[in-house]
């Protein structure tokens, strides 16, 4: 179970995420992380937003995965 809060200081807008919640934000992760690799595979020049958008896919997996 994680708590999340919606990036505001008011803490009364948290809100907890069960296993099968974080198992689904991780499934969608990994899918997008699967698009944007196939975009930076096909892309000769390694746009930079793209590889930042596969990095912050990456940690979000490792943390949420912790």
């Amino acid at each position: 179970m994680i708590k999340m809060d919606n990036g505001t200081a008011c803490t009364d807008k948290m809100f907890l995420l069960d296993d099968k919640d974080i198992e689904l934000i991780v499934r969608l992760l990994h899918q997008e992380l699967d698009a944007v690799s196939d975009i930076i595979e096909r892309n000769q020049n390694q746009d930079i937003n793209w590889l930042d958008r596969a990095d912050h896919c990456e940690d979000l997996i490792i943390q949420l995965l912790k």
